[in-house]
C-alpha cells in the first residue's frame, strides 16, 4: 500500500516588489498550514517523505505543518515542482523510493488540482464535483494505491481517501 498526499501551499501574501517565487505566507496562511499539519498528524497521515516546491510559500507551509508531526520526514526541496503541472507531479511521485509508505507533495495550482482530479476518476461524483469546483490554498487530497511500487501508481489503482480543506476541517470542530 502506498499513500500519496497532495497539498496546495497555504494562503500567501502579495507584498509589493516581491516576485511570485519569493511570496511568503500571510497570517491566514500561517494559521491554516498548522490546521492541515495537525489534521495530518491526528489522521495518521504524517508523511515519511516530503517533496516540496522550492518557492517560499511552499517551504513555509511545510515548516508550519511539520510542527505537528511526531517524526521528522525526509524532506526534498525540488525546484522542478515550482508551478509544475500534473504530469511532472505524477512523474515525481512515481520516482519515490519504495521504502517510503506515505509521501506528501507540496505544490501549486493548477497542477495540484489537475493531478488530484486525474487520480480521483473513481471517486464518488460528489467528491469529484468538490475537487473540480475549488482546490483552495492549504487543500489536501489523500490517495491510497494498492501497489507495491511507487512506479506503478496510476488513476486506475487510486482510491481517494479524503479531500480536506481548512474550511471543511473547521466545520467538523
Amino acid at each position: 500500500m502506498r499513500t500519496l498526499c497532495l497539498l496546495r501551499h497555504a494562503k500567501s501574501a502579495w507584498p509589493s516588489g516581491i516576485g511570485d517565487f519569493d511570496r511568503p505566507l500571510n497570517g491566514r496562511g500561517r494559521d491554516t498550514a498548522g490546521v492541515i499539519g495537525r489534521y495530518m498528524a491526528s489522521a495518521g497521515l504524517a508523511p515519511d517523505l516530503v517533496l516540496c516546491s522550492a518557492a517560499t510559500r511552499t517551504k513555509e507551509t511545510l515548516e508550519l505543518a511539520a510542527l505537528f508531526w511526531k517524526n521528522r520526514p525526509t524532506i526534498v526541496i525540488e525546484p522542478e515542482l515550482y508551478l509544475a503541472g500534473e504530469r511532472t507531479l505524477l512523474a515525481q511521485a512515481r520516482r519515490i523510493e519504495n521504502r517510503h509508505g506515505i509521501a506528501l507533495i507540496i505544490g501549486h495550482n493548477p497542477g495540484t488540482q489537475a493531478l488530484a482530479l486525474q487520480l480521483a476518476v473513481n471517486a464518488p461524483s460528489m467528491e469529484l464535483d468538490r475537487l473540480a469546483t475549488k482546490y483552495p490554498t492549504a487543500g489536501l487530497t489523500v490517495f491510497d494505491f494498492d501497489v507495491e511500487n511507487w512506479a506503478d501508481i496510476a488513476p486506475e489503482n487510486a482510491t481517494l481517501r479524503v479531500f480536506a480543506t481548512p474550511r471543511s476541517l473547521a466545520a467538523r470542530s
